[in-house]
């Protein structure tokens, strides 16, 4: 019996990287640094495949659409690894519900799916679409990242910079106040009260950093 190694190599080999690529994305949107120390992406067995792109489905990380094209990828690396009968494509889209042979040949071969050269063609196809959303959602997460790096960074360069500029200029109005005279307290503390506001530039800070979260305080909550 021809069970076609060359076949299920190949299904073994995309399928092995698609798993690798969704177990790291997974990995990425759930901030786990570490896989080594969980219980379900490490080498130990954990959740199954269909259990994490369910998950990435649930927390918005993939739509229905890109949830389907993922799992009907599933349907290829399941039948040939697991039914020694599917030899080829043709057997099993044969086998498969005519609703589901019929949309992979639509999305994957423009409708014109006939033999074993068109279906496996289809499947490279099917395989480099999910690559390509894989892809396309680690760049959004790197992309996220990178803005949230940013913006922890300007929030804690304003920070400290407004706090040392306070102290240092609090602590000269402190001793400032200490060695004046009754009578000219209130011009010299309302004077002083100015320029600590003018070198501290309160309102350009402030609007300099308002406007910072204006423009992506909310792209990362969305995230």
């Amino acid at each position: 019996m021809d069970i076609n190694l060359v076949l299920r190599s190949k299904i073994v080999h995309c399928s092995l990287n698609v798993e690798n690529a969704i177990n790291e994305l997974l990995l990425r949107y759930l901030l786990i640094t570490d896989k080594s120390k969980t219980k379900n992406f490490g080498n130990k067995a954990g959740i199954s495949f269909k259990n994490k792109i369910d998950l990435l489905y649930d927390i918005d990380v993939l739509d229905k659409d890109e949830l389907y094209i993922v799992e009907l990828l599933m349907v290829f690396r399941n039948k040939f690894l697991h039914d020694i009968k599917y030899s080829s494509f043709t057997l099993l889209l044969d086998d498969l519900d005519s609703s589901v042979r019929n949309k992979f040949i639509k999305l994957f071969l423009d409708g014109k799916g006939e033999n074993e050269e068109d279906y496996d063609k289809g499947f490279m196809n099917l395989y480099e679409k999910v690559v390509e959303i894989i892809n396309s959602k680690t760049e959004e997460i790197n992309s996220y990242s990178n803005k949230k790096i940013d913006f922890l960074k300007f929030q804690n360069y304003f920070l400290n910079t407004l706090l040392v500029e306070s102290l240092d200029l609090s602590g000269d109005l402190n001793k400032m106040i200490l060695g004046i005279n009754d009578n000219d307290l209130k011009e010299q503390i309302q004077k002083r009260i100015i320029q600590f506001e003018t070198k501290v530039n309160y309102k350009e800070n402030i609007e300099i950093f308002n406007n910072y979260l204006n423009d992506n305080i909310v792209k990362l909550l969305l995230k």
